[in-house]
């Protein structure tokens, strides 16, 4: 069975498990490239969504002096 099967990452399939595929690794089944992409795709957009809403709570004139702080700080870590 494992000689020809491959893990989702491509690599030989090494440790058996739950689902009865097998995996590289023995922690888990890898993603596929393709399934990798579309998570990279959907976390990218998320943050994308984040930083653009810490920039309006920045360009607010906000009464908490702190939270505006906050998000101005967060922003400087992501860039």
């Amino acid at each position: 069975m494992f000689e020809q099967d491959k893990c989702g990452c491509g690599r030989d399939v090494r440790y058996s498990t739950s689902d009865g595929k097998g995996s590289c690794n023995k922690y888990g089944r890898c993603l596929s490239w393709e399934e990798q992409a579309k998570l990279i795709r959907e976390l990218q957009h998320k943050v994308g969504v984040y930083e653009n809403s810490l920039e309006k709570i920045v360009r607010v004139n906000a009464m908490d002096y702190e939270y505006k702080c906050w998000s101005k700080e967060a922003l400087n870590k992501v860039q």
